[in-house]
């Protein structure tokens, strides 16, 4: 049988979602499965310890004498490369594709991966043939994200109830829900704290957390907020994780939810808007869903990416439910418990990255097979 040959672009080395699951994928793909990878390096990839025994491309010689490319990366390109069979692995959070995403998919791309359902139905509401988009869901390490706490690890908090956010401050994340929901729910004599975690604060999202802080010292009845600016490693994550009760995602428009799976792992649930990305991996069991409604995304006038397929949309959740939500965890910490320890045993029966690198491998090789390629 021939080797399998799949030269990979994308971005690897960053501490954001689509970095992780780049080098968590490549180095199970190539170690447990042998497949053979070369790489398109980004910035300073190329001499970085987890790909230094990689073989290296340039962009000329990308796609030559591959079987499969894969690009995913943002942001993204949608060029075929030579002769390989080309899959495209695009997220998108909102709920229609732009239109020159698209047209160059449908012409260039002999197959589209996402890694939700919510994702696919964007794909075939755009107008693609569900044979060519496949859904393949992600994982966790286990070796960082799991219920055993560490005894040196503290929060800056007394309070007994712990819930957690971790993500941009946008409003696809959701940020200002958990404001907005948090100061409606509690006061300053209730026994709970909101650690907020920023992620790109100064890069991709660039946030001004000054300006939150300024507003939150504005607010002289507010309940217990603690602020977390500064890196976290994935280990210094995953005691976070452990440390909180229950973490916040009342997010609007999600391409998979990497958080909410790292958190449940570490046996600590998730409230999380229903209907989207995370209802491939959550439910009623394993955390608190948030009622949500289809809104009307508004698009500016220098959107680069418009026109759109379709009026984009996101999921608002229910602010008054996540209210009560809030409120119920506060008045019985043990169910929220309860619910972590059920998504924690599931998690890591089913959704590590060795999971999923399998299904990723078993997948290539169909269309290996299919293709004549081995």
């Amino acid at each position: 049988m021939n080797e399998l040959v799949v030269h990979w672009d994308g971005n690897c080395l960053g501490p954001y979602s689509l970095d992780i699951v780049n080098r968590e994928l490549i180095g199970r793909l190539v170690s447990r499965h042998n497949i053979r990878i070369a790489t398109l390096p980004q910035g300073g990839e190329a001499n970085s310890p987890p790909y230094r025994n990689l073989p290296h491309l340039s962009p000329e010689e990308f796609g030559v004498g591959a079987d499969i490319v894969i690009r995913h990366r943002w942001p993204p390109t949608f060029q075929r490369a030579g002769n390989a069979y080309y899959i495209h692995w695009q997220p998108w959070e909102y709920g229609a594709l732009p239109v020159s995403w698209r047209d160059a998919l449908l012409h260039e791309a002999d197959e589209i991966w996402c890694n939700s359902n919510f994702v696919r139905n964007v794909y075939l509401d755009a107008g693609f043939d569900p044979e060519r988009v496949t859904t393949l869901p992600l994982g966790f390490d286990p070796t960082l994200f799991h219920p055993q706490a560490n005894p040196e690890a503290r929060l800056p908090t007394e309070r007994s109830c712990v819930f957690l956010f971790v993500g941009g401050f946008l409003g696809r994340k959701g940020f200002d829900i958990v404001l907005d929901a948090y100061q409606q729910a509690f006061t300053r004599s209730d026994d709970v704290a909101l650690v907020i975690k920023c992620v790109g604060s100064r890069d991709i999202y660039r946030f001004n957390t000054q300006s939150l802080v300024d507003y939150l010292g504005q607010q002289p009845n507010l309940a217990e907020i603690v602020l977390y600016d500064q890196h976290l490693d994935a280990a210094q994550l995953g005691d976070l994780y452990r440390l909180s009760t229950a973490l916040l995602h009342p997010y609007r428009g999600e391409g998979f939810g990497l958080t909410a799976l790292e958190a449940g792992a570490c046996g600590t649930p998730s409230i999380y808007t229903a209907g989207g990305s995370m209802d491939d991996f959550l439910n009623p069991s394993f955390g608190y869903p948030i009622p949500s409604t289809r809104v009307s995304q508004a698009t500016v006038a220098d959107d680069p990416l418009a026109p759109y397929c379709a009026p984009p949309w996101v999921l608002e959740p229910n602010r008054a439910s996540l209210v009560e939500i809030l409120r119920s965890i506060a008045a019985d910490p043990q169910a929220a418990r309860a619910k972590g320890q059920q998504a924690q045993l599931a998690f890591h029966t089913n959704w590590t990255w060795d999971h999923a690198a399998d299904l990723f491998a078993a997948h290539l090789t169909r269309i290996a097979q299919r293709l004549a390629l081995v």
